[in-house]
């Protein structure tokens, strides 16, 4: 498990290195100091997880792989269309078949998508504690509207790609997560270029919501072993650290330390060690959901089911946060006009 840890680290790292060295002679000074913070933090990590003893490592990965992950996402080169993985996104659309597929890799490596959905199902996380880290990243790294600005998501062919996935999600979101609105009748009113830039985002909404957040969480909860369970301790109920350091890896999460008992806690203390028992729980429910998926026909045709309905409804989500977005920056630049 650790050396798959140094292993993503280190594709990472040379990979962040590849597009510095790509796009270095058009940098400022700002965005040399911002690439130069990207390779030190994944410096770090690799450090970290290569020179960490054992017993540490076990202990404090997970707050550790959580806490470098977020502190790379707030780089502000993270956050834009025009460093880093963005560079991807600067040049036009490919013809055919073959460029088509190669247009779609670039916008889903261009916008931070695909490497944070790969680093975040390879890394061997609770799957709770996965849903937590792909969430906070998708809000920290969208751009979308930088995003459908640079020359890949404006291009003819590329937009051309996107309105026919825009109808595909329109025909079968409905079915799911029932009537859309804004309906397609209240936007009509919008000029053709807000409508293309209203479609690139929703799409790109939904990437963000099923690759980034969705398939990564289903990956560690179909990896992860069975909730693990001390002799005489019920599920999901809060364990010992220093008595059982042996099981970390395995457990469902990582709890707050509990003593014999919760006599004599403050209310404040009560109150963490209940709603870390109740993490503790919905960790555990949710990687037997998933790995019991692979066990009963029932269970999986279950889990594909409530899946396709939460990918309904992210679409619907993506596309009520693109409508109003699109919509506030028309009637903006419709009240200061002349």
């Amino acid at each position: 498990m650790r050396r798959v840890e140094q292993a993503v680290i280190l594709f990472s790292l040379l990979l962040q290195l590849a597009l510095y060295r790509r796009a270095a002679f058009d940098l400022t000074a700002q965005q040399h100091f911002h690439q130069g913070l990207l390779l030190a933090l994944r410096c770090i990590c690799l450090w970290a997880f290569t020179c960490l003893p054992s017993r540490a490592w076990l202990r404090y990965r997970v707050l550790l792989i959580a806490s470098l992950r977020i502190a790379i996402a707030t780089v502000p080169a993270q956050r834009t269309a025009q460093e880093g993985d963005a560079v991807l996104l600067a040049r036009p659309a490919s013809p055919g078949p073959a460029g088509a597929a190669q247009d779609w890799l670039r916008l889903l490596t261009g916008t931070r998508l695909l490497p944070m959905a790969l680093i975040g199902s390879l890394l061997y996380q609770p799957p709770l504690a996965v849903l937590a880290q792909q969430a906070a990243l998708m809000w920290l790294t969208s751009a979308n509207p930088a995003f459908c600005a640079t020359q890949l998501l404006s291009d003819a062919r590329m937009q051309r790609r996107l309105a026919a996935t825009w109808q595909a999600l329109e025909v079968w979101a409905p079915l799911l997560a029932g009537p859309l609105e804004p309906t397609a009748a209240k936007l009509a009113w919008l000029p053709e270029h807000a409508q293309r830039l209203l479609r690139c985002e929703a799409v790109l909404g939904w990437l963000q919501g099923v690759v980034g957040v969705m398939l990564p969480t289903l990956v560690a909860g179909c990896t992860a072993p069975p909730a693990a369970r001390l002799p005489g301790r019920p599920p999901g109920q809060p364990f010992d650290l220093e008595a059982e350091d042996t099981e970390a890896p395995d457990t469902p999460c990582t709890p707050l330390r509990q003593g014999p008992g919760l006599q004599g806690k403050s209310r404040v203390q009560r109150a963490a060690a209940a709603a870390c028992s109740a993490l503790c729980r919905l960790d555990a429910a949710l990687r037997d959901c998933c790995r019991g998926a692979g066990h009963s026909p029932t269970v999986a045709a279950a889990l594909a089911a409530a899946c396709c309905l939460l990918a309904g409804n992210l679409y619907a989500l993506a596309r009520g946060v693109a409508a109003r977005r699109t919509a506030a920056s028309m009637l903006a630049a419709r009240a200061a006009g002349p």
